[in-house]
């Protein structure tokens, strides 16, 4: 496969990371467009939604209270509370070989770089069989899907993908801490911190000592370099 483009941004508001990943997908109807790897924070802690999540599902009234920002994913997927986290995006074009996949082989073959670039740190991660019923419930953490990342059984990683006019979008949260099971605060039908701490797991409690955030970046693009055989720019 040719070289990747690596972009890694900084805190960033909740709307402008998702619209940068939007115009991103848009671009990449063009089969020239060249395969991204992006790694982003967050402004402030911010719920996002998948766009196809009913707003309903927010308590937005608490979420001002307590300075919460909140922005809709391009992608699909349930709610996730972005909180101490490092959250990832692949862009890839009309006709990459990835792309001629089913959605579920193409989750498969980027979460198996996110394994090896976990490996990397330390962490033995395994793709999940998949959790039936799992939909039923808003937030994204309570339920691992096939192929996503899990550790000891927990979920580790929550990715969704979306495909427009044959290219991918796959957007993807990696708690580094446990701030992210506050959700359930904030929705309205909501799992409690404890339902997500025996459903999901962090970085912070995968490793005795966590890495700083460009050495986890580092072995998480390596993963994809491994893996795909590629080379970024």
């Amino acid at each position: 496969m040719p070289g990747w483009r690596l972009i890694i941004d900084g805190r960033l508001p909740g709307r402008e990371n998702m619209a940068i990943d939007a115009e991103l997908l848009q671009r990449a109807a063009d089969p020239g467009f060249v395969p991204v790897l992006r790694f982003y924070d967050w402004g402030r802690p911010t719920i996002t939604i998948g766009y196809g999540q009913k707003r309903a599902d927010i308590d937005f009234d608490r979420c001002k209270a307590d300075g919460l920002d909140f922005a809709v994913r391009p992608t699909g997927g349930r709610a996730v509370l972005h909180w101490d986290e490092i959250t990832y995006s692949v862009v890839l074009p009309v006709g990459h070989p990835i792309c001629r996949l089913n959605i579920l082989e193409s989750y498969r073959v980027i979460s198996s770089a996110l394994v090896t670039g976990f490996e990397l740190l330390g962490i033995k991660a395994e793709l999940a069989r998949g959790a039936p019923g799992g939909y039923r419930n808003p937030s994204c953490f309570s339920s691992a899907s096939k192929y996503e990342l899990v550790v000891g059984g927990k979920k580790l990683v929550g990715s969704a993908q979306r495909r427009k006019k044959g290219a991918i979008l796959q957007q993807g949260s990696i708690p580094v801490g446990p701030g992210y099971r506050k959700l359930g605060k904030y929705l309205k039908n909501q799992p409690t911190e404890a339902e997500l701490a025996g459903k999901s797991t962090c970085l912070s409690e995968c490793l005795d000592v966590i890495p700083e955030r460009s050495g986890t970046i580092e072995a998480l693009l390596r993963g994809f370099e491994i893996e795909l055989g590629i080379e970024f720019s």
